[in-house]
Protein backbone atom coordinates (compact mmCIF):
# COMPACT_ATOMS: atom_id res chain seq x y z
CA UNK A 1 0.00 0.00 0.00
CA UNK A 2 1.32 3.42 -0.92
CA UNK A 3 1.60 5.48 2.27
CA UNK A 4 2.24 8.72 0.38
CA UNK A 5 -0.20 10.90 -1.44
CA UNK A 6 0.50 11.31 -5.13
CA UNK A 7 1.15 15.04 -4.82
CA UNK A 8 3.36 14.82 -1.74
CA UNK A 9 6.64 14.70 -3.65
CA UNK A 10 8.68 15.94 -0.66
CA UNK A 11 7.74 12.90 1.45
CA UNK A 12 8.57 10.57 -1.44
CA UNK A 13 11.94 12.30 -1.95
CA UNK A 14 12.71 12.16 1.77
CA UNK A 15 11.71 8.48 1.87
CA UNK A 16 14.06 7.64 -1.02
CA UNK A 17 16.94 9.53 0.64
CA UNK A 18 16.50 7.80 4.00
CA UNK A 19 16.40 4.36 2.34
CA UNK A 20 19.60 4.85 0.29
CA UNK A 21 22.87 5.39 2.13
CA UNK A 22 24.85 6.18 -1.02
CA UNK A 23 22.23 8.65 -2.26
CA UNK A 24 22.18 10.28 1.17
CA UNK A 25 25.97 10.72 1.14
CA UNK A 26 25.94 12.05 -2.44
CA UNK A 27 23.24 14.62 -1.68
CA UNK A 28 24.80 15.80 1.58
CA UNK A 29 28.29 16.05 0.08
CA UNK A 30 26.90 17.88 -2.97
CA UNK A 31 25.09 20.35 -0.71
CA UNK A 32 28.30 20.89 1.22
CA UNK A 33 30.24 21.56 -2.00
CA UNK A 34 27.58 23.98 -3.26
CA UNK A 35 27.38 25.88 0.05
CA UNK A 36 31.17 26.03 0.32
CA UNK A 37 31.65 27.31 -3.22
CA UNK A 38 28.87 29.88 -2.86
CA UNK A 39 30.47 31.13 0.35
CA UNK A 40 33.91 31.26 -1.26
CA UNK A 41 32.46 33.11 -4.25
CA UNK A 42 30.62 35.68 -2.12
CA UNK A 43 33.59 36.35 0.19
CA UNK A 44 36.09 36.51 -2.71
CA UNK A 45 33.96 38.97 -4.67
CA UNK A 46 33.37 41.10 -1.58
CA UNK A 47 37.08 41.33 -0.78
CA UNK A 48 38.02 41.95 -4.42
CA UNK A 49 35.45 44.73 -4.69
CA UNK A 50 36.72 46.33 -1.51
CA UNK A 51 40.30 45.96 -2.74
CA UNK A 52 39.59 47.65 -6.09
CA UNK A 53 37.78 50.52 -4.40
CA UNK A 54 40.66 51.01 -1.96
CA UNK A 55 43.08 50.82 -4.88
CA UNK A 56 41.13 53.57 -6.64
CA UNK A 57 41.34 55.77 -3.55
CA UNK A 58 45.10 55.16 -3.31
CA UNK A 59 45.53 56.14 -6.96
CA UNK A 60 43.50 59.31 -6.46
CA UNK A 61 45.47 60.14 -3.30
CA UNK A 62 48.79 59.72 -5.12
CA UNK A 63 47.57 61.89 -7.98
CA UNK A 64 46.32 64.45 -5.48
CA UNK A 65 49.82 64.89 -4.06
CA UNK A 66 51.23 65.13 -7.57
CA UNK A 67 48.72 67.86 -8.38
CA UNK A 68 49.49 69.75 -5.17
CA UNK A 69 53.19 69.74 -6.07
CA UNK A 70 52.54 71.48 -9.41
CA UNK A 71 50.19 74.24 -8.27
CA UNK A 72 51.60 77.59 -7.12
CA UNK A 73 50.42 81.17 -6.58
CA UNK A 74 51.25 83.84 -9.15
CA UNK A 75 52.51 87.27 -7.95
CA UNK A 76 49.13 88.77 -8.71
CA UNK A 77 47.49 86.27 -6.31
CA UNK A 78 46.04 83.79 -8.80
CA UNK A 79 46.43 80.06 -9.16
CA UNK A 80 48.81 78.67 -11.75
CA UNK A 81 50.26 75.28 -12.76
CA UNK A 82 48.34 71.98 -12.54
CA UNK A 83 50.05 69.93 -15.26
CA UNK A 84 51.68 67.37 -12.98
CA UNK A 85 49.30 64.42 -13.55
CA UNK A 86 50.43 62.23 -16.45
CA UNK A 87 47.14 60.35 -17.01
CA UNK A 88 45.36 60.58 -20.38
CA UNK A 89 42.00 59.87 -18.74
CA UNK A 90 41.98 63.47 -17.47
CA UNK A 91 41.96 64.64 -21.10
CA UNK A 92 38.74 62.86 -22.19
CA UNK A 93 35.42 64.33 -20.94
CA UNK A 94 33.67 60.94 -21.21
CA UNK A 95 35.99 59.01 -18.91
CA UNK A 96 34.64 60.39 -15.63
CA UNK A 97 38.12 61.37 -14.47
CA UNK A 98 38.51 65.05 -13.51
CA UNK A 99 40.56 67.29 -11.29
CA UNK A 100 39.87 70.77 -10.07
CA UNK A 101 41.70 73.37 -7.92
CA UNK A 102 39.54 76.13 -6.44
CA UNK A 103 40.71 79.15 -4.43
CA UNK A 104 38.86 79.35 -1.12
CA UNK A 105 40.82 82.05 0.79
CA UNK A 106 39.94 85.73 0.26
CA UNK A 107 43.48 86.58 -0.86
CA UNK A 108 43.51 83.98 -3.66
CA UNK A 109 41.72 83.94 -6.97
CA UNK A 110 41.33 81.61 -9.91
CA UNK A 111 40.29 78.05 -10.77
CA UNK A 112 42.30 75.33 -12.43
CA UNK A 113 40.63 72.29 -14.12
CA UNK A 114 41.63 69.23 -16.10
CA UNK A 115 40.98 69.22 -19.88
CA UNK A 116 38.29 66.60 -19.28
CA UNK A 117 36.34 68.99 -17.02
CA UNK A 118 36.96 72.25 -18.85
CA UNK A 119 34.43 74.83 -17.77
CA UNK A 120 32.15 72.20 -16.28
CA UNK A 121 31.19 72.03 -12.64
CA UNK A 122 31.42 69.21 -10.15
CA UNK A 123 28.41 68.90 -7.86
CA UNK A 124 29.74 68.61 -4.34
CA UNK A 125 28.05 68.34 -0.96
CA UNK A 126 28.46 71.04 1.64
CA UNK A 127 31.08 70.92 4.35
CA UNK A 128 28.30 70.39 6.86
CA UNK A 129 26.89 67.29 5.10
CA UNK A 130 30.31 65.67 4.71
CA UNK A 131 32.82 67.42 6.97
CA UNK A 132 36.59 67.35 6.55
CA UNK A 133 38.68 65.32 8.95
CA UNK A 134 41.44 66.75 11.14
CA UNK A 135 43.83 66.54 8.18
CA UNK A 136 41.45 68.65 6.05
CA UNK A 137 40.61 65.65 3.88
CA UNK A 138 37.30 64.11 2.87
CA UNK A 139 36.07 61.42 0.45
CA UNK A 140 32.62 60.79 -1.00
CA UNK A 141 30.75 59.52 -4.05
CA UNK A 142 28.58 61.34 -6.55
CA UNK A 143 26.82 60.63 -9.83
CA UNK A 144 28.25 62.08 -13.01
CA UNK A 145 26.40 63.68 -15.90
CA UNK A 146 26.44 60.35 -17.79
CA UNK A 147 25.05 58.43 -14.81
CA UNK A 148 28.49 57.23 -13.81
CA UNK A 149 29.38 56.53 -10.20
CA UNK A 150 32.30 58.79 -9.28
CA UNK A 151 34.70 58.68 -6.36
CA UNK A 152 35.75 62.13 -5.12
CA UNK A 153 38.58 63.09 -2.77
CA UNK A 154 39.17 66.62 -1.56
CA UNK A 155 41.79 68.36 0.52
CA UNK A 156 42.27 71.97 1.60
CA UNK A 157 45.93 72.96 1.22
CA UNK A 158 47.83 76.10 2.31
CA UNK A 159 50.03 76.90 -0.69
CA UNK A 160 52.53 79.34 0.89
CA UNK A 161 53.30 81.44 3.92
CA UNK A 162 50.85 84.07 2.71
CA UNK A 163 47.98 81.82 3.81
CA UNK A 164 46.81 81.25 0.27
CA UNK A 165 44.38 78.30 0.65
CA UNK A 166 43.07 76.23 -2.25
CA UNK A 167 40.78 73.20 -2.42
CA UNK A 168 42.13 70.33 -4.48
CA UNK A 169 39.49 67.97 -5.83
CA UNK A 170 40.10 64.74 -7.82
CA UNK A 171 37.35 62.59 -9.30
CA UNK A 172 37.78 58.96 -10.43
CA UNK A 173 35.32 56.69 -12.23
CA UNK A 174 34.38 53.95 -9.76
CA UNK A 175 32.37 52.15 -12.47
CA UNK A 176 35.70 51.15 -14.03
CA UNK A 177 36.64 49.44 -10.79
CA UNK A 178 33.23 47.78 -10.62
CA UNK A 179 33.67 46.59 -14.22
CA UNK A 180 36.85 44.85 -13.10
CA UNK A 181 34.87 43.31 -10.24
CA UNK A 182 32.25 42.02 -12.70
CA UNK A 183 34.93 40.48 -14.90
CA UNK A 184 36.55 38.91 -11.85
CA UNK A 185 33.15 37.62 -10.73
CA UNK A 186 32.45 36.05 -14.13
CA UNK A 187 35.88 34.39 -14.28
CA UNK A 188 35.60 33.20 -10.68
CA UNK A 189 32.14 31.73 -11.21
CA UNK A 190 33.28 29.84 -14.32
CA UNK A 191 36.18 28.41 -12.36
CA UNK A 192 34.09 27.56 -9.30
CA UNK A 193 31.31 25.97 -11.40
CA UNK A 194 33.89 23.84 -13.20
CA UNK A 195 35.59 22.96 -9.93
CA UNK A 196 32.24 22.22 -8.25
CA UNK A 197 30.95 19.96 -11.03
CA UNK A 198 34.28 18.15 -11.13
CA UNK A 199 34.27 17.76 -7.35
CA UNK A 200 30.72 16.36 -7.34
CA UNK A 201 31.54 13.86 -10.11
CA UNK A 202 34.73 12.77 -8.37
CA UNK A 203 32.80 12.53 -5.10
CA UNK A 204 30.13 10.34 -6.71
CA UNK A 205 32.83 8.11 -8.19
CA UNK A 206 34.58 7.83 -4.81
CA UNK A 207 31.30 6.98 -3.06
CA UNK A 208 30.52 4.38 -5.74
CA UNK A 209 33.90 2.69 -5.32
CA UNK A 210 33.72 3.00 -1.52
CA UNK A 211 30.49 0.97 -1.46
CA UNK A 212 31.86 -1.76 -3.74
CA UNK A 213 32.85 -4.01 -0.79
CA UNK A 214 29.20 -4.08 0.31
CA UNK A 215 28.19 -5.17 -3.19
CA UNK A 216 30.84 -7.89 -3.02
CA UNK A 217 29.30 -9.16 0.22
CA UNK A 218 25.87 -9.10 -1.40
CA UNK A 219 27.16 -11.16 -4.35
CA UNK A 220 28.89 -13.54 -1.94
CA UNK A 221 25.67 -14.10 0.00
CA UNK A 222 23.83 -14.73 -3.27
CA UNK A 223 26.53 -17.25 -4.26
CA UNK A 224 26.13 -18.96 -0.88
CA UNK A 225 22.36 -19.10 -1.30
CA UNK A 226 22.76 -20.66 -4.75
CA UNK A 227 25.44 -23.13 -3.65
CA UNK A 228 28.43 -21.77 -5.57
CA UNK A 229 30.46 -21.00 -2.43
CA UNK A 230 30.13 -21.82 1.27
CA UNK A 231 31.61 -18.75 2.96
CA UNK A 232 32.06 -15.01 2.43
CA UNK A 233 35.54 -14.03 1.29
CA UNK A 234 37.14 -12.01 4.11
CA UNK A 235 39.82 -10.49 1.86
CA UNK A 236 38.08 -7.11 2.08
CA UNK A 237 38.81 -3.62 3.37
CA UNK A 238 39.24 -3.34 7.13
CA UNK A 239 35.94 -1.49 7.61
CA UNK A 240 33.90 -4.31 6.04
CA UNK A 241 35.98 -7.30 7.13
CA UNK A 242 34.31 -7.62 10.59
CA UNK A 243 30.91 -7.82 8.87
CA UNK A 244 32.12 -10.66 6.62
CA UNK A 245 33.65 -12.47 9.60
CA UNK A 246 30.39 -12.23 11.58
CA UNK A 247 28.45 -13.55 8.58
CA UNK A 248 30.80 -16.52 8.29
CA UNK A 249 30.39 -17.21 12.01
CA UNK A 250 26.61 -17.15 11.55
CA UNK A 251 26.85 -19.52 8.57
CA UNK A 252 29.03 -21.97 10.55
CA UNK A 253 26.59 -21.87 13.45
CA UNK A 254 23.66 -22.56 11.10
CA UNK A 255 25.55 -25.46 9.53
CA UNK A 256 26.11 -27.01 12.96
CA UNK A 257 22.39 -26.71 13.69
CA UNK A 258 21.57 -28.30 10.31
CA UNK A 259 23.99 -31.18 10.95
CA UNK A 260 22.35 -31.86 14.32
CA UNK A 261 18.95 -31.72 12.62
CA UNK A 262 20.08 -34.19 9.95
CA UNK A 263 21.41 -36.54 12.61
CA UNK A 264 18.10 -36.43 14.46
CA UNK A 265 16.22 -37.07 11.21
CA UNK A 266 18.43 -40.06 10.46
CA UNK A 267 17.96 -41.44 13.96
CA UNK A 268 14.20 -41.03 13.61
CA UNK A 269 14.22 -42.89 10.30
CA UNK A 270 16.16 -45.83 11.75
CA UNK A 271 14.07 -45.95 14.92
CA UNK A 272 10.81 -46.19 12.92
CA UNK A 273 12.09 -48.48 10.17
CA UNK A 274 12.34 -51.64 12.26
CA UNK A 275 8.91 -51.42 14.01
CA UNK A 276 7.17 -50.72 10.69
CA UNK A 277 8.95 -53.66 9.05
CA UNK A 278 7.78 -55.94 11.85
CA UNK A 279 4.20 -54.72 11.49
CA UNK A 280 4.33 -55.17 7.70
CA UNK A 281 5.67 -58.73 8.06
CA UNK A 282 2.98 -59.64 10.58
CA UNK A 283 0.31 -58.12 8.34
CA UNK A 284 1.53 -60.23 5.42
CA UNK A 285 1.07 -63.39 7.54
CA UNK A 286 -2.47 -62.46 8.45
CA UNK A 287 -5.54 -63.19 6.38
CA UNK A 288 -8.91 -61.57 6.12
CA UNK A 289 -10.35 -58.08 5.89
CA UNK A 290 -8.52 -56.78 8.97
CA UNK A 291 -5.19 -57.89 7.52
CA UNK A 292 -5.83 -55.90 4.35
CA UNK A 293 -6.83 -52.85 6.39
CA UNK A 294 -3.70 -53.20 8.52
CA UNK A 295 -1.46 -53.47 5.45
CA UNK A 296 -3.13 -50.44 3.86
CA UNK A 297 -2.78 -48.27 6.97
CA UNK A 298 0.81 -49.41 7.46
CA UNK A 299 1.61 -48.42 3.87
CA UNK A 300 0.02 -45.03 4.46
CA UNK A 301 2.04 -44.65 7.66
CA UNK A 302 5.21 -45.57 5.78
CA UNK A 303 4.39 -43.07 3.06
CA UNK A 304 3.67 -40.37 5.65
CA UNK A 305 6.98 -41.00 7.40
CA UNK A 306 8.87 -40.95 4.11
CA UNK A 307 7.06 -37.75 3.20
CA UNK A 308 8.01 -35.90 6.37
CA UNK A 309 11.56 -37.23 6.25
CA UNK A 310 11.75 -35.94 2.69
CA UNK A 311 10.52 -32.52 3.81
CA UNK A 312 13.08 -32.44 6.59
CA UNK A 313 15.84 -33.36 4.14
CA UNK A 314 14.74 -30.59 1.76
CA UNK A 315 14.63 -28.04 4.57
CA UNK A 316 18.18 -28.97 5.54
CA UNK A 317 19.35 -29.10 1.93
CA UNK A 318 17.95 -25.63 1.12
CA UNK A 319 20.43 -24.17 3.60
CA UNK A 320 23.31 -26.30 2.40
CA UNK A 321 24.91 -27.19 -0.92
CA UNK A 322 22.74 -26.58 -3.97
CA UNK A 323 23.16 -28.43 -7.25
CA UNK A 324 22.16 -27.35 -10.73
CA UNK A 325 20.10 -29.85 -12.71
CA UNK A 326 18.77 -29.71 -16.25
CA UNK A 327 14.97 -29.91 -16.13
CA UNK A 328 14.80 -31.24 -19.69
CA UNK A 329 17.05 -34.24 -18.93
CA UNK A 330 14.97 -35.17 -15.87
CA UNK A 331 11.69 -34.98 -17.84
CA UNK A 332 13.12 -37.03 -20.74
CA UNK A 333 14.27 -39.79 -18.40
CA UNK A 334 10.99 -39.90 -16.45
CA UNK A 335 8.95 -40.11 -19.66
CA UNK A 336 11.03 -43.08 -20.81
CA UNK A 337 10.48 -44.76 -17.43
CA UNK A 338 6.70 -44.18 -17.60
CA UNK A 339 6.54 -45.72 -21.07
CA UNK A 340 8.32 -48.84 -19.83
CA UNK A 341 6.13 -49.11 -16.72
CA UNK A 342 2.90 -48.76 -18.70
CA UNK A 343 3.45 -50.68 -21.96
CA UNK A 344 -0.23 -51.63 -22.17
CA UNK A 345 -1.29 -47.95 -22.35
CA UNK A 346 -0.60 -46.45 -25.75
CA UNK A 347 -0.06 -42.93 -24.44
CA UNK A 348 1.39 -40.18 -26.61
CA UNK A 349 3.74 -37.91 -24.67
CA UNK A 350 4.02 -34.43 -26.21
CA UNK A 351 6.89 -32.37 -24.79
CA UNK A 352 7.74 -28.69 -25.20
CA UNK A 353 10.54 -28.17 -22.69
CA UNK A 354 13.02 -25.29 -22.66
CA UNK A 355 16.60 -25.78 -21.50
CA UNK A 356 16.15 -24.56 -17.91
CA UNK A 357 18.38 -25.21 -14.90
CA UNK A 358 16.87 -26.12 -11.52
CA UNK A 359 18.86 -25.20 -8.39
CA UNK A 360 18.34 -27.87 -5.76
CA UNK A 361 18.41 -31.63 -5.21
CA UNK A 362 18.01 -33.88 -8.26
CA UNK A 363 15.93 -36.34 -6.22
CA UNK A 364 13.54 -33.57 -5.23
CA UNK A 365 13.00 -32.48 -8.83
CA UNK A 366 12.47 -36.10 -9.87
CA UNK A 367 9.97 -36.57 -7.03
CA UNK A 368 7.99 -33.48 -8.07
CA UNK A 369 7.92 -34.15 -11.82
CA UNK A 370 7.60 -37.90 -11.35
CA UNK A 371 4.45 -37.58 -9.25
CA UNK A 372 2.88 -35.23 -11.81
CA UNK A 373 3.71 -37.44 -14.81
CA UNK A 374 2.69 -40.61 -12.96
CA UNK A 375 -0.64 -39.07 -11.98
CA UNK A 376 -1.27 -37.86 -15.56
CA UNK A 377 -0.29 -41.24 -17.04
CA UNK A 378 -2.57 -43.06 -14.61
CA UNK A 379 -5.64 -41.00 -15.54
CA UNK A 380 -5.03 -40.14 -19.21
CA UNK A 381 -6.75 -41.89 -22.08
CA UNK A 382 -4.26 -41.34 -24.90
CA UNK A 383 -2.31 -38.10 -24.51
CA UNK A 384 -0.10 -36.32 -21.95
CA UNK A 385 1.34 -32.87 -22.67
CA UNK A 386 4.42 -31.69 -20.75
CA UNK A 387 5.82 -28.17 -21.08
CA UNK A 388 8.43 -26.13 -19.24
CA UNK A 389 9.32 -22.48 -19.78
CA UNK A 390 10.40 -19.29 -18.05
CA UNK A 391 7.72 -17.14 -16.50
CA UNK A 392 7.62 -13.35 -16.37
CA UNK A 393 9.13 -11.80 -13.26
CA UNK A 394 6.97 -12.48 -10.22
CA UNK A 395 7.63 -10.10 -7.31
CA UNK A 396 11.00 -9.13 -8.85
CA UNK A 397 12.21 -12.78 -8.98
CA UNK A 398 12.62 -15.15 -11.91
CA UNK A 399 10.43 -18.25 -11.99
CA UNK A 400 9.97 -21.17 -14.36
CA UNK A 401 6.88 -23.30 -14.73
CA UNK A 402 6.29 -27.01 -15.37
CA UNK A 403 2.88 -27.93 -16.84
CA UNK A 404 1.58 -31.50 -17.08
CA UNK A 405 -1.81 -31.99 -18.79
CA UNK A 406 -3.79 -35.11 -19.60
CA UNK A 407 -6.95 -35.97 -21.51
CA UNK A 408 -8.49 -37.98 -18.68
CA UNK A 409 -11.73 -37.29 -16.80
CA UNK A 410 -10.18 -34.43 -14.83
CA UNK A 411 -11.63 -32.89 -11.66
CA UNK A 412 -14.51 -30.56 -11.04
CA UNK A 413 -13.85 -27.18 -9.42
CA UNK A 414 -15.09 -28.33 -6.01
CA UNK A 415 -12.78 -31.37 -6.09
CA UNK A 416 -9.66 -29.44 -7.10
CA UNK A 417 -9.18 -28.02 -3.59
CA UNK A 418 -9.75 -31.47 -2.04
CA UNK A 419 -7.16 -33.03 -4.34
CA UNK A 420 -4.33 -31.41 -2.37
CA UNK A 421 -5.51 -32.88 0.93
CA UNK A 422 -3.24 -35.61 2.23
CA UNK A 423 -4.57 -39.14 1.60
CA UNK A 424 -7.58 -37.98 -0.45
CA UNK A 425 -8.44 -40.51 -3.19
CA UNK A 426 -11.32 -40.03 -5.63
CA UNK A 427 -11.10 -43.53 -7.15
CA UNK A 428 -10.33 -46.39 -4.75
CA UNK A 429 -9.86 -48.72 -7.72
CA UNK A 430 -6.68 -46.93 -8.68
CA UNK A 431 -3.50 -47.91 -6.83
CA UNK A 432 -1.77 -45.45 -4.52
CA UNK A 433 -2.01 -43.76 -1.15
CA UNK A 434 -3.52 -40.46 -2.25
CA UNK A 435 -0.40 -38.57 -1.15
CA UNK A 436 1.07 -37.76 -4.59
CA UNK A 437 -0.21 -34.21 -5.14
CA UNK A 438 0.03 -33.40 -1.43
CA UNK A 439 3.70 -34.43 -1.46
CA UNK A 440 4.31 -32.34 -4.58
CA UNK A 441 2.62 -29.33 -3.00
CA UNK A 442 4.68 -29.58 0.19
CA UNK A 443 7.96 -30.07 -1.68
CA UNK A 444 7.25 -27.16 -4.01
CA UNK A 445 6.43 -24.94 -1.03
CA UNK A 446 9.73 -25.88 0.60
CA UNK A 447 11.52 -24.49 -2.48
CA UNK A 448 9.48 -21.28 -2.39
CA UNK A 449 7.21 -22.27 -5.28
CA UNK A 450 3.49 -22.89 -5.83
CA UNK A 451 1.33 -25.74 -7.20
CA UNK A 452 -1.77 -24.86 -9.25
CA UNK A 453 -4.55 -27.22 -10.37
CA UNK A 454 -6.98 -26.36 -13.16
CA UNK A 455 -9.00 -27.81 -16.02
CA UNK A 456 -6.90 -28.75 -19.06
CA UNK A 457 -7.84 -27.83 -22.61
CA UNK A 458 -7.49 -31.57 -23.31
CA UNK A 459 -10.39 -32.22 -20.94
CA UNK A 460 -8.41 -33.67 -18.06
CA UNK A 461 -6.37 -32.17 -15.24
CA UNK A 462 -3.72 -29.47 -15.70
CA UNK A 463 -1.08 -29.31 -12.95
CA UNK A 464 1.26 -26.32 -12.97
CA UNK A 465 4.32 -26.01 -10.76
CA UNK A 466 5.93 -22.58 -10.35
CA UNK A 467 9.51 -22.71 -9.02
CA UNK A 468 12.09 -19.94 -8.50
CA UNK A 469 14.94 -19.92 -10.99
CA UNK A 470 18.21 -19.15 -9.25
CA UNK A 471 21.46 -18.19 -10.90
CA UNK A 472 23.17 -20.78 -13.00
Amino acid sequence: MNVFKEDNWFQKFFFVITRSLSLRVVILSTLWVVISLLSISAVSILFYKRSTEESLERILSAQLYSLIATVTVAPEGTLKGGAGIDDIRYADPTTGWYWEVVAISHNLKGRLTSPSLGTGEISTPSDVDIPFDNKFFRSYRIKGNNGQKLQVIESDVVLDNQNHVARFRLVGNIDEAHAQVKEFKRTLQIFLWSFGIGSVLINIALIFFSFQPLKLIRRALNDIREGRVHYVNTDLVSEVMPLAQEMNALIRNNQRIIERFRTQVGNLAHSLKTPLSVIMNEADKMRGEKAGLLREQTQIMQAQINHYLQRARIAAQCDSIIYHISVRSVIDRLVRVMKKLNPEKKIEFIMDVDDIIFSGEKEDLEEIIGNLIENATQWSRAKVVISCCLEENVEEEKYFSILVEDDGPGLTDDKIDEALKRGRRFDESKPGTGLGLAIVSDMVNEYGGTLFLSRSVLGGLCTKVLLPKMGE
